[in-house]
Parts: structure tokens; C-alpha cells; sequence
């Protein structure tokens, strides 16, 4: 998954003269550089309108566990938008076709293809 982290979104600033972590721009930004090229249509930010459309029964639930350590509860699909952009993943929200499209772009990319 696309992370804060990544050594990506060196290039990213340093393309658009912009800061990482204003999302608007950062999630256009991507979009237009990374998603839509790799054709990663089922892909999108938590803060963008794509999260707002997806029904319950295409939104994968996360779980959070329990104070007893058992249990898991559901994560509502609307908290995902507040604790979305602090996960690892910076808020993108994919599925496994997308991201093997993902991972074959850095394969190729790391095979100067």
C-alpha cells in the first residue's frame, strides 16, 4: 500500500512543489501519478468522494480488538475517514487486484522496466 513513508512521495513533492501530507492535493496528486495510470480503479483515499460512494457491501471492515483481547468490534466505515490518513497506508483504500497492480509497477520499476 501506498505509504507516508514511502520514498514515492519524495518524487511527488518534489514534482508538484507540494506538501505530502495536505491531503486534497496529495490524493489528486496520486491519483494522477499512480492510480490511474496503473489503471487502480478500486482504489482511493478515505477523504475522497470514491470512499463516500462505496456501499457496505464493497467496503471491507477493519476490526479493533477488545480490552479483553478476544473480542473484535467493527470499525464504522465513517470513522475510517478520521483515523484513515494516520494508518500506515496513509488512507488508501484498495483491493488485491489493485494492489498486485501496484506491486507489479515497483517490480518492474526495481528491474529498470
Amino acid at each position: 500500500v501506498v505509504s507516508t513513508q514511502s520514498t514515492g512521495s519524495s518524487g511527488i513533492n518534489a514534482e508538484y512543489g507540494k506538501q505530502w501530507y495536505q491531503r486534497r492535493v496529495r490524493g489528486e496528486q496520486v491519483k494522477e501519478t499512480v492510480f490511474d495510470p496503473l489503471g487502480m480503479t478500486q482504489t482511493c483515499f478515505v477523504s475522497d468522494e470514491q470512499f463516500d460512494q462505496l456501499t457496505e457491501e464493497e467496503f471491507a471492515r477493519p476490526y479493533q480488538e477488545g480490552e479483553d483481547r478476544k473480542t473484535l468490534y467493527p470499525i464504522p466505515k465513517e470513522a475510517m475517514k478520521y483515523i484513515g490518513i494516520h494508518n500506515p497506508a496513509g488512507g488508501v483504500i484498495s483491493t488485491a487486484g489493485d494492489m498486485a497492480k501496484f506491486m507489479i509497477a515497483v517490480i518492474d520499476a526495481l528491474n529498470g522496466e
